[in-house]
C-alpha cells in the first residue's frame, strides 16, 4: 500500500505534469481533425449517442476519445478551451501510466530522467501527435492500464474483465490498438512459452482475443445498422520497392523532428547549442533502448511485451505503405512510450546511482524546456471566424481543413465541402453531418487559390475575395449558395 507520502508525491507530480502539457497545449492551433470530434463529441451530448447521419473518419474513437469529451461537454458546456484542457489531462494520464510501468521491484530512480526526452517534454512536433484531439491518445491510455494490469502476477475475474473491456472499448474505437496490445501480447506470450515454458499469463491473453473477436462482432453489427459509418482507406499492404527510401526517409526524419533534433544545415552556434544537444540526446536514447532490449527482453512478460512494442510499429511503419508524410509519424508514439518506460526500467535494475538519476534529471530538463504562454493561439481559423462575424456573414460552407475549426470559434457554422471532377461544390462526406447541409450562404472558404476559380464560375464572378493568411473567403452580397 502507498503511504500518505508517496501519494502526496505521486498528486503534485501529476499537478507539475498536468501543468507543463497545459502549457504545451495552449501552443498548438485548432485543427480540423481534432475540432470535428469535438462537433461530433457535443451532438452526443445533445442526444444523438449513436451519431445518426454521420460519416466519420477511417476509425471512430467512439469510446477511446469521443464519449468522454460527451461527458465533460454535458457537464461543463462546449467552450473551445476543452480543446486544450482535455488533451492535456488524457496525456497526463499517459505520462502517470508510462511512469507506473517504468518501475521495478519498486525502484524508481531513473523513471523520470528516462521519460523526459520524448514523453513528458513534448517537442513542437511530438506535441501535434500527443496534445490534440483525434490522436490515439485516449487508446494509448487503454493499452498502458493493459500493460500494468500485466504487472499483477495474481489476475482476479475483475482484472481480466477490465481488459476485455478496454480491448472491446479500443479495438471497436481505433484498430491500432491491435499494434499496441494484441500483436505484442500474443508474440510475448509465444515467446515465453517456447523459450521458459511460461505458461501463466494464459487467462491475460485469452481476455485480450475476446475482447478483439467482441469488438469485431460489435463492428458488424454496428456496420448493419448503419451507425458509425468510418470510410475504408487503402488496406495494410507491403511498400512498392521504389517507395523503400521514401519510407526510411520519412522514418529517420520522423525520429528526429520528435526530439526537436534536426541538426543539418545548423551551423555550430551558441544559439544551436539546445539542438546540438537534444540530437546528442537522441542518439543515447536510441543507443539505450537498444541495450534495454537486449538486457531485459527476457526479464519477465511486461519487457518482452515492452521490447516487441518498441520495435513492432517502426518494422511495420518502414516495411508498409503506412507512411504518407511527416504526420504519419504519430504512428510511432507508442513505440518512444514504451520505449523510454523499456528504458526506465532497464536502468533502474542497475546499481544505485540517484545523485547520477537526479542530475540527468535536471539536464534534460534544462535542454527539452519548451517555451510558451497560457492563451489561445491566434490562428488562422479564428481570423476567418472574426471577419464572418465583423461583416455578418453567418453560416457558410469550406473546405475541410478550414470549416470545422472555424465553427468551434461560434461566429457562423462552416460545413465541410469538397470539389468534383466537374469542379462543382459537393457535400464532403468525410467528418460531416448530412444535416448540416441544405441552407442558404453567403460565402464559401478554401485554403486553396484555385478554387477561387471553380467557385466564381458556379456562383457568380460578381463575389468578393477576402484572403486571410494563405486562406480565401468567396462571399456575395446575397445567400445563393446551397449545398446539399
Amino acid at each position: 500500500m502507498l503511504n500518505k507520502s508517496t501519494v502526496a508525491l505521486y498528486l503534485i507530480f501529476a499537478l507539475c505534469v498536468f501543468a507543463l502539457c497545459l502549457y504545451i497545449s495552449f501552443n498548438n492551433p485548432v485543427t480540423s481533425d481534432g475540432a470535428s470530434l469535438f462537433l461530433e463529441a457535443k451532438d452526443m451530448a445533445d442526444g444523438n449517442i449513436l451519431l445518426r447521419g454521420w460519416t466519420l473518419s477511417t476509425v471512430s474513437f467512439y469510446f477511446t476519445e469521443a464519449i468522454w469529451y460527451t461527458i465533460v461537454i454535458r457537464i461543463f458546456g462546449d467552450s473551445i478551451y476543452l480543446m486544450y484542457v482535455l488533451p492535456a489531462v488524457f496525456y497526463t494520464i499517459t505520462i502517470m501510466l508510462v511512469f507506473a510501468l517504468s518501475h521495478t521491484d519498486g525502484k524508481m530512480k531513473w523513471s523520470i530522467a528516462a521519460l523526459i526526452p520524448c514523453v513528458i517534454i513534448s517537442s513542437p512536433m511530438a506535441s501535434t501527435m500527443t496534445l490534440g484531439t483525434c490522436v490515439h491518445v485516449g487508446t494509448i491510455i487503454f493499452a498502458l492500464v493493459c500493460l500494468n494490469m500485466l504487472r499483477c502476477d495474481k489476475h482476479t475475474i475483475a482484472k481480466l474483465a477490465c481488459v476485455t473491456t478496454l480491448t472491446v472499448a479500443s479495438v471497436f474505437s481505433d484498430s491500432i490498438f491491435n499494434y499496441y496490445i494484441t500483436i505484442p501480447i500474443v508474440v510475448t506470450f509465444v515467446v515465453h512459452l517456447l523459450i521458459n515454458k511460461d505458461f501463466s499469463k494464459w487467462r491475460y491473453v485469452f481476455a485480450v482475443i475476446v475482447g478483439v473477436v467482441i469488438a469485431k462482432f460489435l463492428t458488424l453489427v454496428a456496420n448493419y445498422f448503419g451507425l458509425l459509418n468510418t470510410p475504408g482507406t487503402q488496406p495494410p499492404a507491403f511498400v512498392s520497392y521504389e517507395n523503400i527510401p521514401s519510407n526510411l526517409n520519412l522514418f529517420i526524419v520522423g525520429i528526429i523532428q520528435y526530439f526537436d533534433a534536426f541538426i543539418f544545415g545548423k551551423q555550430f552556434s551558441v544559439s544551436n547549442a539546445m539542438i546540438f544537444s537534444r540530437f546528442a540526446v537522441m542518439i543515447f536514447w536510441l543507443a539505450l533502448l537498444v541495450v534495454a532490449i537486449k538486457k531485459r527482453f527476457k526479464a519477465s512478460f511486461v519487457d518482452t511485451a515492452l521490447s516487441i512494442s518498441s520495435v513492432l510499429l517502426p518494422v511495420a511503419y518502414v516495411a508498409s505503405n503506412m507512411p504518407v508524410d511527416l504526420d504519419t509519424t504519430k504512428y510511432l508514439v507508442f513505440s518512444f512510450i514504451t520505449g523510454s518506460a523499456l528504458i526506465a526500467r532497464y536502468l533502474n535494475s542497475q546499481a544505485e546511482q540517484r545523485l547520477y538519476a537526479f542530475a540527468s534529471t535536471i539536464i534534460l530538463i534544462f535542454i527539452f524546456i519548451p517555451s510558451g504562454r497560457y492563451e489561445l493561439p491566434n490562428s488562422r481559423v479564428q481570423d476567418i471566424s472574426k471577419f464572418v462575424r465583423d461583416n455578418n456573414l453567418g453560416d457558410g460552407y469550406g473546405t475541410f481543413w478550414v470549416a470545422s475549426a472555424v465553427t468551434l470559434f461560434k461566429n457562423g457554422d462552416v460545413r465541410p465541402i469538397t470539389f468534383t471532377d466537374e469542379n462543382k461544390a459537393v457535400r464532403l462526406n468525410w467528418l460531416s453531418n448530412k444535416a448540416w447541409y441544405g441552407f442558404k450562404s453567403r460565402y464559401i472558404v478554401t485554403e486553396f487559390k484555385h478554387d477561387i476559380d471553380k467557385i466564381l464560375n458556379q456562383y457568380g464572378r460578381e463575389g468578393h475575395i477576402k484572403e486571410i493568411d494563405n486562406a480565401y473567403i468567396i462571399y456575395y452580397d446575397d445567400a445563393r449558395i446551397v449545398i446539399e
